[in-house]
């Protein structure tokens, strides 16, 4: 890793795009110098074949899963063009949400139910769940302007029903073949899937006041998606409160599924609970840094932009000025360092005995990664020498 690039000098008359460029370069330099440092970057080899490995599982889940709930129609638009119309911006990657989901479910159902037989059951349900939130998450970007388009069909109270009515999930998917954008469609279906699952598992059986947070969670992580639609309407508390809810809660909502089925009797919940709230935090912070510049373009909700707007006091300020002071101060770097010594903090607690595998992979290199994919591809390759 080149490590000399570190002091930033711009010009008033660069173009927008090319400092966007730069700021983006320099985040993910960044990054991968701080992984590098920390000694917790995967080497080329193992990323590839481990990449590859959870790609082939992910294929698996969803035949087994997904494509008999969608049916052969809506199943193949998943891969085609049609979802989301002709606009490649919203190209939506099928097989990463799965994987991610199912692999997440499994490191924190092993910590709430190590001898647990539901295992495989879980880890379907928090594969459906990430894979329909992070559908819903590109259905509110795409529909930001008109944020009511899917709350319309499907809002909180319809959620709220399908989480009390075991059966109430037929009508619902019955109704969604009505629905002609093959996006919501889709996303109703895949909805109702993960709530049969859900109560197949017999998890209202659990605890009331662990199912009764599970209901909240849900709850919120519903409302924060269409929130972040409009969010510039609240104050900085509730901006942030918002993005936080929105990155964060879908973590928080797999291990709940994991307690909720596993039993959640583990003595030591208070650490479960804390390595949650890690890994959401570490993903959270990423997805930030890595979108920093196309939510500076879009003006979507993001915390390096909120944290830095509040420091910065930048209402009145262009894009380009913007861009510019986050290019040239210290505020990434600053959020990258907390970044790093947080999945320090994880890796430290795996190492206490927790590192256990998914199909022989260490959960740590799992973690691993699921980080380097989420940095863009050709922007990496300029980065990392």
């Amino acid at each position: 890793m080149n490590n000399t690039y570190h002091t930033y000098h711009t010009s008033h008359s660069w173009p927008i795009t090319s400092l966007l460029k730069e700021l983006k370069l320099k985040v993910i330099r960044q990054i991968v110098d701080g992984l590098e440092t920390k000694g917790f970057w995967i080497p080329d080899e193992e990323y590839s074949q481990i990449l590859q490995f959870r790609k082939e599982q992910a294929n698996i889940i969803r035949q087994r899963l997904i494509t008999p709930a969608l049916g052969e129609a809506d199943d193949s638009i998943l891969n085609s063009p049609s979802l989301f119309g002709p606009n490649k911006d919203f190209a939506f990657n099928i097989s990463t949400p799965i994987i991610f989901g199912h692999d997440i479910g499994n490191i924190l159902y092993g910590q709430w139910a190590p001898d647990g037989d539901k295992r495989r059951r879980v880890t379907d349900l928090c594969a459906l769940f990430n894979f329909g939130i992070t559908l819903f998450d590109r259905v509110c970007d795409f529909y930001k302007t008109n944020p009511k388009v899917f709350s319309n069909i499907f809002g909180e109270q319809d959620l709220i029903d399908l989480f009390e009515t075991p059966q109430g999930y037929i009508k619902v998917a019955e109704s969604a073949n009505y629905i002609v954008l093959s996006e919501l469609r889709i996303l109703l279906k895949v909805i109702c899937l993960f709530f049969l699952n859900l109560h197949q598992l017999n998890a209202a059986s659990c605890n009331p006041r662990d199912w009764a947070n599970l209901k909240t969670m849900l709850v919120e992580a519903y409302r924060a998606q269409i929130q972040a639609s409009f969010f510039n309407k609240y104050d900085f508390e509730r901006q942030f409160d918002i993005c936080r809810k929105k990155s964060t809660l879908p973590f928080l909502v797999m291990s709940q599924l994991c307690k909720v089925s596993g039993g959640g009797t583990a003595s030591n919940a208070h650490s479960i609970n804390v390595m949650s709230e890690i890994i959401a935090s570490i993903f959270w912070q990423l997805d930030d840094l890595v979108d920093i510049t196309k939510d500076i373009q879009s003006e979507d909700v993001n915390s390096v932009l909120l944290l830095a707007g509040d420091k910065y006091g930048t209402d009145s300020f262009s894009k380009e000025d913007f861009a510019r002071l986050l290019l040239t101060g210290p505020d990434t770097e600053i959020l990258v360092k907390d970044f790093c010594l947080q999945l320090a903090d994880l890796f430290s607690s795996f190492n206490d005995g927790t590192d256990e595998t998914v199909s022989g992979i260490q959960f740590s290199d799992l973690i691993k990664t699921y980080i380097r994919n989420w940095l863009p591809k050709r922007l990496f390759m300029n980065v990392h020498h």
